[in-house]
């Protein structure tokens, strides 16, 4: 259920403000407030016609930022289609076994930035595949293996002083940063610590 979503078709019999069918859930999560019994029955096919979307079959003025996402779903407007269930972790809807794995690691794979960056660097292709996987969490360091089930011990093995994560292996622990300022990275750059 998390992870699929359905593909609607012209003649669906899925529920408008309940049903699992935009890319943010259920209709009913993004609107606040009552709804009549008459207006809580629709069904995705009330509400959309040969033309486009009859606002007019809602109870209240829908807000415009919802009429636009709604509108940005591609529905087939053509021939009689049904409804299909499709899987969110795939742009084509089908299941894939990377973001099954994702989702049963509780990894959503949601990138906090754009790692876009890293291959237009001018640097040798070793570095960007280190620096993209540093990104994706898949160094090996102990706190990335105990998150896929391997070992059980997260302390740092050099200083015993912390959890050992990528930020720890390569900037903050006590033994690395000596490295750092060897290589003349000062303590006044508060960029890098």
């Amino acid at each position: 259920m998390k992870s699929s979503r359905w593909t609607v078709g012209k003649d669906s019999k899925i529920s408008f403000w309940y049903g699992n069918w935009t890319k943010q859930g259920s209709i009913r999560q993004l609107i606040q407030g009552p709804l009549t019994q008459e207006a809580s029955m629709l069904e995705i096919k009330d509400v959309i016609q040969d033309s486009g979307w009859n606002w007019s079959k809602l109870p209240f003025e829908f807000p415009l930022d919802c009429k636009l996402m709604l509108q940005a779903i591609p529905i087939s407007l053509q021939g009689r289609g049904s409804d299909r269930l499709a899987w969110v972790g795939n742009p084509r809807g089908i299941f894939d076994l990377k973001s099954a794995c994702g989702i049963a690691m509780g990894d959503d794979s949601k990138m906090p930035f754009n790692t876009d960056w890293i291959w237009k660097l001018m640097t040798l292709p070793h570095i960007q595949f280190f620096l993209w996987k540093c990104a994706h969490n898949s160094i090996g360091v102990r706190d990335c293996l105990i998150g896929r089930g391997v070992g059980s011990d997260n302390q740092c093995a050099i200083c015993q002083g912390g959890v050992e994560t990528i930020l720890h292996a390569l900037r903050d622990c006590p033994r690395v940063q000596l490295t750092w300022r060897q290589l003349g990275v000062q303590d006044s750059n508060h960029g890098f610590w």
